[in-house]
């Protein structure tokens, strides 16, 4: 996670950098949409660093790992379980990685159509307006 985080921290330098000269042609550019998966990256790997190292369920003396144990979990259950969440998270990323090509490929100026700060066209702004601010 930290070395992502550095990495990170890194290419926003080199990308800053970059700005100063005429970087829309350059040939690294097409390696630049690969860092949006980076954060995403190091939350995980994070995530699982955290997790991996600790069992939040069982008290220091208190409660041991063979009394934290579920007695009524079955591995039917737990197959069930895990299959749900790698189904549910699976479709969600799948989701994700379409709509941010789908939109990284459409540009900037598909979001023009999209806009809502589009003015009037008659000049009367009563029907747009607040009952308060018509005056």
């Amino acid at each position: 996670m930290m070395t992502i985080g550095l990495l990170m921290m890194l290419l926003s330098f080199l990308f800053l950098l970059a700005t100063r000269r005429q970087y829309e042609n350059a040939k690294w550019m097409k390696w630049v949409p690969w860092v949006i998966a980076l954060p995403y990256i190091a939350n995980t790997s994070g995530w699982i660093l955290t997790e991996m190292g600790r069992q939040p369920w069982i008290v220091q003396g208190l409660l041991t790992v063979e009394k934290g144990v579920s007695p009524n979990l079955t591995t039917l259950d737990l197959l069930i379980s895990l299959i749900g969440y790698i189904v549910v998270y699976g479709s969600l990323g799948v989701a994700m990685v379409y709509l941010m090509k789908k939109y990284a490929i459409a540009g900037p100026d598909a979001a023009l159509h999209e806009s809502v700060d589009i003015e009037p066209e008659n000049d009367d702004l009563s029907d747009v307006l607040p009952v308060g601010a018509q005056d």
